[in-house]
């Protein structure tokens, strides 16, 4: 699951991570915007704890996600 860590996570994303739960399978948060720096306390919320920030501007986290991500398959 992706997020915009740059505002608050939005009730279809809350619903969304509730749903995804229900399946019992391993659940990624990719938060991106990392780079702007801002305390967001409501991706905890979503119960989802293998968390990675990413920045697509700066390209940081990037590299580190794909490997994770290929490293599932």
């Amino acid at each position: 699951m992706v997020i915009d860590g740059g505002v608050e996570v939005s009730q279809m994303e809350r619903e969304l991570a509730r749903r995804m739960h229900k399946y019992d399978k391993k659940l990624l948060l990719v938060v991106n915007k990392s780079d702007k720096k801002q305390s967001n306390d409501s991706i905890e919320k979503l119960g989802i704890t293998e968390k990675y920030t990413v920045s697509s501007t700066t390209k940081q986290g990037i590299s580190e996600l794909r490997e994770i991500i290929f490293s599932h398959f």
